[in-house]
């Protein structure tokens, strides 16, 4: 992420720009600022977060305005790493440049040149970004951001299925005849606010078969 500015203020008072560009997929987020203020600054990155989703790391250069108390705690309770790297350096900040280049650039044209305001600019500008080629993933930004949600999607899907099979089969080796148990009906509750197992009433299991349980009601 970097600062872009200061720009000619705005007719909102903006005068910053805040870029924001995932490494991976080239998808960006632009924020407009009035000022510098860490403050400010932390508050449009938490934004961007709840938008895009948690990064494993965030990259940014040495600006007093990333290196803030705030962030760090925001950084350390959603376990992300936080970087600081020295601008201009390709190793570092490299990516997050050429992107502000290819950006402003976009903006001038959207904004004919500065005649009119550039935050109204911001969005149509972002648009043709997400959705030009970039040579650097062979497709657009927005197509490979998609196509990497439905693949983690798809990751999410098999290891919930394998974990829920390992464990609802662990559940059931471990029934036996005599034990009690409660008996789940979702589709019996007349009211949406109750529970899926009923605490109150309660079984024995008589007969114990491969799909199918036996029970008998607890008196009371």
């Amino acid at each position: 992420m970097d600062l872009v500015g200061s720009l000619p203020t705005s007719r909102s008072g903006h005068k910053y720009l805040l870029t924001i560009v995932d490494h991976y997929s080239k998808v960006a987020d632009v924020i407009p600022l009035r000022s510098k203020d860490s403050f400010e600054v932390t508050e449009s990155i938490l934004r961007t977060i709840y938008k895009m989703g948690i990064p494993k790391i965030i990259l940014s250069d040495n600006g007093t305005e990333f290196k803030n108390e705030k962030l760090r705690r925001i950084c350390q309770e959603n376990k992300i790493e936080l970087r600081n790297g020295a601008p201009y350096t390709p190793t570092t900040t490299g990516g997050i440049e050429r992107f502000n280049r290819t950006f402003m650039e976009k903006l001038r044209k959207v904004t004919d040149f500065g005649c009119t305001d550039w935050v109204e600019g911001i969005k149509p500008a972002l648009q043709g970004y997400l959705n030009s080629f970039h040579r650097g993933i062979g497709c657009t930004p927005i197509e490979c951001w998609n196509e990497t949600k439905k693949r983690k999607i798809k990751e999410h899907v098999k290891k919930y299925r394998e974990t829920y099979g390992t464990e609802s089969k662990t559940i059931f080796n471990k029934l036996v005849v005599g034990d009690m148990v409660l008996y789940h009906n979702p589709l019996g509750r007349s009211n949406k606010l109750e529970a899926d197992y009923n605490d109150v009433e309660k079984f024995y299991i008589l007969l114990l078969g491969l799909l199918m349980l036996n029970l008998k009601t607890v008196e009371r």
